[in-house]
């Protein structure tokens, strides 16, 4: 139930169910900040622009940037958790 408190929000931010350029300056922002829209991205550029992977490493790069960060702060937090 929490997941979808999150997911339904970030995907219509994110311009999965529409073109994120409709959206307000201020909210592009919030939406370029989720990881969901650079995964859409990188999938749209290759499914309708049949792109070749030069093309879509900005976005590839930038999701595993965004893995990096949250597995630094989960592993942590994972542990202390266990340790419980």
């Amino acid at each position: 139930m929490m997941t979808m408190l999150l997911q339904f929000p970030m995907m219509f931010i994110s311009g999965i169910l529409f073109p994120i350029e409709q959206l307000p300056t201020w909210l592009q922002l919030i939406g370029k900040a989720f990881p969901l829209y650079y995964a859409a991205d990188a999938l749209r550029k290759v499914i309708i622009l049949n792109a070749d992977m030069t093309t879509i490493i900005p976005d590839i790069v930038i999701l595993l940037v965004y893995t990096f960060l949250t597995m630094t702060i989960a592993l942590p937090l994972f542990e202390k958790a266990m340790r419980r």
